[in-house]
């Protein structure tokens, strides 16, 4: 999952939106969406 996660905040970085990132990463690594998402919004809190 930190890998998602990591890939997740480099595509973004990259200016990826943030739908396609999360999508990209959790295919890539075969993680929940969802659980990528709410990784996502509580690193952004």
């Amino acid at each position: 999952m930190t890998k998602a996660f990591d890939y997740l905040l480099s595509l973004i970085e990259q200016g990826w939106e943030f739908p396609d990132a999360c999508a990209k990463a959790a295919t890539k690594f075969d993680v929940s969406h969802d659980l990528l998402r709410r990784m996502y919004d509580d690193y952004c809190q």
